[in-house]
């Protein structure tokens, strides 16, 4: 049993604030899957639901490379950072989700990570308090981001430009 003092309260508090802030973002993506494959609300929730939180990531970027006209250089770049951020909170979240943690001394939390790829590997991840205050901004930040993408995703016109790939259903019309 956990001993309820101020410093493991402040602990609580700190990672239960993080986790509601990656919630936002998790919504977002689910948002996003809801409005670009167009289904009804109650089949998007259980769709989402029911899929994994880097599948729901990897969703949203192959829509953008699918359906949108080929992005320009920046545009690449931003979406490629994007990828990145989110992916980074996820790692803060799975930290949060899975690993014990106590608080220490001088506020902050320590979390007990284990990992074991091809080597057992223990480590301690430290946050405090601004640490996690700058990773809701992110998450907030993500939110409006995804958001972003969604609206300025440009649909995919088909043309008759073989370069590319998903004009190739034209070809058959051809012949």
């Amino acid at each position: 049993m956990i001993e309820r003092t101020e410093a493991t309260d402040t602990a609580n508090r700190l990672v239960g604030r993080f986790l509601q802030h990656f919630s936002l973002v998790e919504a977002a993506l689910d948002k996003a899957i809801t409005t670009l494959t167009g289904l009804n609300w109650s089949v998007a929730a259980a769709l989402t639901a029911n899929t994994p939180f880097v599948k729901k990531v990897d969703f949203l970027f192959l829509t953008e490379a699918e359906v949108s006209e080929k992005a320009d250089h920046e545009r690449k770049r931003f979406l490629r950072d994007t990828r990145s951020a989110i992916l980074r909170i996820n790692d803060n979240r799975v930290i949060a989700a899975h690993c014990g943690f106590d608080h220490n001394q001088v506020g902050s939390i320590i979390f007990r990570r284990v990992t074991a790829n091809q080597t057992l590997k223990i480590s301690d991840v430290i946050w405090t308090e601004a640490n996690v205050e700058e990773m809701c901004a992110i998450a907030c930040e993500l939110v409006k981001t995804i958001e972003t993408i969604v609206d300025q995703m440009v649909p995919f016109k088909h043309k008759l430009d073989f370069s590319d790939s998903r004009n190739s259903g034209y070809a058959t019309l051809l012949f």
